[in-house]
């Protein structure tokens, strides 16, 4: 009798230590980490998921964020309204509390188009729909009479888009000409026309989305004008029919004072 009640006694003790145990793994290893915003603000309200799985929370006033999940190898999302997404990979070998690598989001412009970042604030370039134009000697153009009122004085601005394609992105420096609408009749008036071509390149800020796009020019930009697009000014326009104009002045000029003004 003695013998049974030992090992009733043990079984029960192993019982209740699987169960411990199990308790513990479905209570899962402590993840945490930090979002931030791209200024080292920590940003509140981030929606944080492991991919495929139920796991999840939001980070608080600090930009911190706790979650408990199983080991593995996770998938983190990062998700706030207005607010390039995030991924970011986590191997978790064992139950020991892991600190995730800190995350970065980049907020969005207002609206779909090309913006200049300057300071951590977007300017828009300006935009403008080209026009058919005819030159003194026959030739048809596309062009515009408007022209930029958005100027830097960097020869390397940071230029961004937001919701355009990474393909087909085209840059021109643009030149007044005189040119006519197609109608017979009509007067001559300076417009601006796409000369040089300059090689751009639009790298992803957001990965797999690709939202917010970095458009690099292959070379520094002299002062002048340019107009970037998707083929609006070459007579294909269903990426968009707009090209999106910016000035590049010279440095003294921007610092010198305006004319008629005194020292």
């Amino acid at each position: 009798m003695k013998r049974q009640y030992i090992e009733k006694r043990v079984q029960r003790v192993l019982t209740v230590l699987v169960v411990v145990l199990f308790a513990g793994c479905e209570q899962g290893v402590v993840l945490r980490g930090m979002v931030y915003d791209t200024q080292d603000h920590a940003l509140p309200g981030v929606a944080v998921t492991v991919r495929g799985t139920s796991y999840q929370d939001a980070t608080d006033a600090l930009g911190r964020y706790e979650i408990r999940c199983l080991p593995g190898v996770l998938e983190l999302e990062f998700a706030k309204t207005g607010y390039t997404p995030a991924r970011l990979t986590v191997p978790v070998a064992d139950y020991q509390p892991v600190e995730a690598e800190a995350i970065r989001l980049w907020n969005l412009p207002p609206e779909k188009g090309v913006f200049l970042l300057e300071n951590h604030r977007y300017r828009a370039l300006t935009r403008t729909e080209p026009r058919e134009y005819r030159l003194a000697d026959g030739p048809t153009i596309l062009a515009t009479r408007k022209a930029p009122e958005l100027t830097t004085v960097l020869s390397a601005p940071f230029l961004v888009c937001y919701k355009l394609p990474a393909y087909d992105v085209r840059m021109h420096r643009l030149e007044q000409v005189e040119a006519a609408l197609p109608q017979s009749n009509a007067a001559k008036e300076r417009v601006w026309a796409a000369t040089d071509s300059i090689p751009i390149a639009a790298d992803a800020l957001d990965e797999p989305e690709r939202l917010l796009l970095v458009l690099r020019p292959d070379v520094a930009l002299a002062p002048g004008r340019y107009a970037i697009h998707w083929g609006a000014l070459d007579g294909y326009n269903t990426i968009d029919s707009r090209v999106f104009l910016i000035e590049v002045t010279d440095s003294t000029e921007a610092g010198s004072p305006p004319k008629g003004s005194s020292d």
